[in-house]
């Protein structure tokens, strides 16, 4: 007769309140930067009695491609770890962005909780943050460039239009470019440059042979 008893080690298993932690979205050269958002690392309630999780969260961007030497740089986690003792208890982690060097375009970083005695060692959440472009609003002065001339004599002379961005910034620069309605072509029209940027002068003139 024998009997046997075997004495399981009290392993700890990794709970998140989400698996997703989404950011705002963020124009550039906004005043402030985008709200930090919250995390919960836990030692789940389904862990084995009387154990305790020894966690850290490590960033790793995803996308666009990680900077080798940089690898999560522009997010940031507090606490980077913690000791949850005892099973439910649970960390709050705030989920900072710095969007210092960012671009337009959606970026995504995984946040990786690691206990080497967890049971779901490795566990993540995925962050995402969309950076827009900032809108431009252009404006033409003067809104009108009435033009008067008579048949077989010199035309009337030329006439300033000036092209900016009211909202110009150190990102937010306007680039325009003049296109004809090729359903209404004015071939009497002229104007150059046909492109440019905030404070651009064009000269118009009006062909009236």
């Amino acid at each position: 007769f024998t009997v046997s008893l075997t004495v399981l080690p009290d392993k700890p298993t990794i709970c998140l309140n989400t698996t997703t932690v989404p950011f705002p979205d963020w124009t550039l050269c906004s005043a402030l930067p985008p709200a930090s958002q919250t995390l919960v690392v836990g030692n789940c309630p389904t862990s084995t009695a009387g154990s305790k999780l020894n966690w850290t969260l490590t960033p790793s961007i995803v996308s666009p491609l990680a900077d080798p030497a940089c690898p999560g740089c522009w997010l940031s986690v507090n606490p980077a770890s913690a000791a949850n003792e005892g099973v439910g208890v649970n960390t709050n982690v705030t989920v900072s962005a710095n969007t210092t060097d960012l671009g337009v375009g959606i970026h995504t970083v995984r946040l990786t909780v690691n206990d080497p005695n967890a049971m779901n060692d490795g566990y993540f959440a995925t962050a995402t943050l969309k950076v827009k472009a900032p809108v431009s609003n252009m404006v033409a002065a003067p809104g009108s460039l009435p033009f008067a001339g008579t048949v077989g004599r010199p035309g009337p002379g030329l006439q300033s239009l000036t092209v900016t961005n009211s909202l110009e910034s150190a990102c937010n620069h306007l680039a325009w470019t003049v296109v004809i309605d090729p359903a209404h072509p004015a071939a009497w029209l002229h104007f150059a440059p046909a492109s440019g940027v905030s404070g651009t002068v064009l000269a118009v003139s009006v062909d009236i042979t």
